[in-house]
């Protein structure tokens, strides 16, 4: 929704603000507190050696608010994952329409599309080796994504350590029926 039109009396106009049509965002895993979050969604990680909740939601954007193409938004998360593991992740890029977004992915959402994080690129040694609560040694990585909303579409980049990649793509979904989830992406608590 433009706050200011494009075209008014045949005159140009800039557009100063947009206000977002509905949430956007993705999900995370989190600690797991009982109490807090659904069973249904409690799962046990070898790796933190604790219990996590999946399907979190993560959300960028609200319904209504005002959206700043020239100011991304940033979230935080880490993954942990093996030393040989593939460096190419995928997340689900999810919408909302609803009046208050949901806690869960799960839970009145649309999948708009997958996102894929290409960290090859990075250097190894921007990675934290770490040794999982299970013994097995790994990476923990912790990045920010970016997301810009622009007028016709969303932009989104990682930040590592101080670097800015823009190895980041968004594929749109071609169906709206919701997919399963599998991303690892977690957040601090």
């Amino acid at each position: 929704m433009l706050a200011r039109g494009a075209v008014m009396k045949g005159l140009k106009e800039v557009v100063v603000s947009r206000q977002a049509p509905c949430a956007f965002g993705t999900s995370h895993s989190s600690i797991f507190r009982e109490g807090v979050h659904k069973n249904t969604h409690k799962y046990y990680d070898s790796f933190e050696g604790k219990d996590m909740c999946r399907n979190c939601a993560s959300w960028f954007v609200a319904r209504g608010d005002k959206l700043d193409a020239n100011k991304p938004i940033s979230h935080e998360f880490y993954r942990i994952i093996p030393l040989a593991a593939r460096l190419v992740f995928e997340d689900q890029i999810y919408e909302s329409f609803a009046d208050v977004a949901p806690d869960y992915s799960d839970e009145n959402c649309k999948v708009l599309g997958v996102l894929k994080t290409d960290l090859s690129k990075v250097p190894r040694w921007k990675f934290d080796k770490i040794t999982g609560q299970n013994g097995q040694d790994c990476y923990r990585i912790d990045y920010t994504l970016l997301a810009t909303f622009g007028s016709a579409d969303i932009t989104i980049k990682f930040e590592m350590k101080g670097t800015t990649y823009s190895d980041v793509h968004l594929d749109y979904a071609d169906s709206t029926a919701p997919k399963k989830f599998f991303s690892l992406a977690r957040k601090q608590d």
